[in-house]
């Protein structure tokens, strides 16, 4: 990666954890994985992901393998929904924001089911229902602040 690629990132990835530390329980990481993703750039989108996944694990309450599962829903979703939409359609992404919000849920969810903790965690829909509406907001943010940084024919 260049220079100014490497420093956009780390800025996000600062914004992304000082964002997360007023909205806990809320990815605002996601959104730049997914921007990535759009760019395909495998290696850097390879990266990205997996420090996602480091800061994710370090700073969770729940066991190993939940962030994991997270990223790897967030894969799985765009992929699919790829196929009947445009990838930087907005309705695209409002509806990917929304089947993820759902996947948080379901997926934190039974996380707390296997590890024994309470299930009736009182913020967990409101945390869903954040991931919802912030996925798509901060994916605009993020790709209105990228275009300036990178340009596009420079494959990695």
């Amino acid at each position: 990666m260049r220079a100014k690629n490497i420093t956009f990132w780390l800025l996000f990835f600062i914004a992304g954890v000082w964002a997360q530390r007023f909205l806990p329980g809320v990815d605002m990481l996601a959104p730049g994985i997914l921007v990535s993703l759009q760019e395909k750039r495998p290696a850097q989108t390879l990266w990205l992901t997996v420090i996602a996944i480091f800061i994710q694990e370090g700073v969770g309450t729940l066991n190993f393998g939940v962030a994991v599962l997270w990223y790897t829903a967030v894969f799985i979703v765009y992929f699919i929904g790829r196929w009947l939409f445009e990838a930087e359609n907005t309705l695209f992404i409002f509806l990917l924001g929304l089947c993820l919000g759902g996947v948080y849920f379901g997926l934190l969810s039974s996380m707390q089911i296997l590890q024994g903790l309470s299930v009736s965690r009182p913020s967990l829909p409101v945390e869903s229902l954040l991931q919802v509406v912030l996925f798509s907001l901060v994916w605009w943010i993020v790709k209105l602040l990228r275009k300036p940084w990178v340009s596009h024919e420079a494959a990695i």
